[in-house]
């Protein structure tokens, strides 16, 4: 095996052992351990490994677009400000020791972790790349939670659905950037996504499952455009199948925006899946019930409601409701229960009226759910 290869696998896989300690670690800081760790690292790959990718002659044409999806990104962030509203920003730049908290070992951890990237996905080879990918998704994890500890399943899913997934298919386009056009895209575009949230005094109440969504859009679009724009080589039949390609992805980003709409509950309508036996008969366990939001001022008894209570969401079915002292009393009551809930609730725990269900769709969260939590009380046990 030559030299910078070696090199580049035992670096590489250090690298990702390295940056998964803190995960299971208590006091570590993530943010700031990725920046110690791989911005010295590309400054020894630099030196050690020779070979080095020749970017395209477009490249000055990508970094100025790649700087434009960081922008608009940044321009959409706060566009849902609008209907979502704004917000304290604790992390502004003004306040104490936000820049050398948090601010630097951000910029750095992307810069290093760009050009180590660059360096390895330059060889041409697919184990590599495959480490550099999977570095450059851990690195991003710990730059954005900063402090995380794997320890219960909410935080498993946490992590998962807001930081993992979109950072699982982010890191596809930025593997195929650094090896189309080196480094400096990918690290014009991150600096620009990321640091943003440090500048304003003010940032925007957007629920994280929208914030999550458009992270995994923008870097898919940013890709779909450099392809369309300065990849020269064609296929004829990719020219015969690009009207059917378009649609199916027009139909496709439908689809899933109307479903990040539905699960982030701060829409007209939301959706959620019944996860347990209460409702069984009307509601199956593994059902995904689609609700319209209610204020709990139109409710009937007998309607199918979906409620707070201690930061659970529930779906149970009306069965009284009285004014007692102009206080509305909601008591509730899961059609497969033998008695009613304890106590009651009033229309502020109220989220929303049921509207119809999607037999069986949401068996897939279930069984993660049960997978995961079987996990991390095995984790316990030991």
């Amino acid at each position: 095996m030559p030299r910078d290869k070696k090199i580049l696998y035992i670096g590489l896989s250090s690298l990702i052992v390295a940056l998964l300690v803190p995960w299971f670690a208590a006091g570590i800081n993530n943010r700031a351990f990725a920046a110690a760790l791989l911005l010295p690292a590309s400054v020894a790959f630099l030196f050690l490994i020779k070979k080095r990718s020749i970017p395209y002659y477009t490249k000055r044409q990508v970094l100025l677009l790649a700087c434009v999806f960081g922008v608009l990104y940044t321009l959409i962030h706060y566009l849902l400000g609008i209907p979502f509203g704004f917000r304290s920003n604790p992390y502004s730049f003004l306040r104490p020791n936000i820049v050398v908290e948090f601010v630097i070992p951000t910029a750095l951890a992307i810069v290093g972790v760009e050009l180590i990237r660059w360096i390895a996905v330059a060889q041409g080879s697919k184990g590599i790349s495959a480490l550099a990918y999977f570095l450059g998704v851990i690195s991003e994890v710990s730059v954005f939670l900063g402090v995380v500890r794997v320890e219960t399943f909410n935080r498993f899913m946490d992590l998962f659905g807001l930081t993992l997934l979109p950072a699982l298919i982010a890191n596809l386009v930025y593997n195929y950037l650094a090896k189309r056009y080196g480094a400096s895209t990918n690290i014009a575009y991150r600096l620009i996504i990321s640091l943003h949230v440090y500048v304003f005094t003010a940032n925007t109440a957007t629920p994280d499952a929208i914030t999550s969504f458009i992270k995994v859009l923008l870097p898919v679009a940013l890709y779909v455009f450099i392809d369309a724009l300065f990849e020269r080589k064609r296929k004829f039949a990719r020219k015969k199948t690009g009207a059917v390609a378009y649609v199916a992805g027009g139909a496709a980003f439908a689809i899933i925006a109307s479903f990040m709409m539905l699960i982030s509950c701060k829409f007209h309508y939301g959706a959620i899946v019944i996860a347990t036996e209460s409702m069984t008969g009307e509601l199956n366990k593994g059902d995904a019930v689609i609700f319209e939001q209610s204020d709990g001022e139109d409710l009937e008894v007998g309607d199918v409601i979906v409620f707070e209570r201690r930061g659970n969401k529930i779906v149970h079915r009306v069965i009284d409701i009285e004014v007692i002292n102009n206080e509305v009393r909601i008591y509730t009551k899961g059609d497969a229960n033998e008695n009613a809930d304890a106590g009651f609730i009033t229309p502020s725990d109220v989220v929303g009226k049921a509207l119809t269900k999607l037999p069986g769709v949401g068996y897939p969260t279930i069984w993660m759910r049960e997978l995961v939590r079987g996990a991390f009380k095995q984790s316990d046990a030991l």
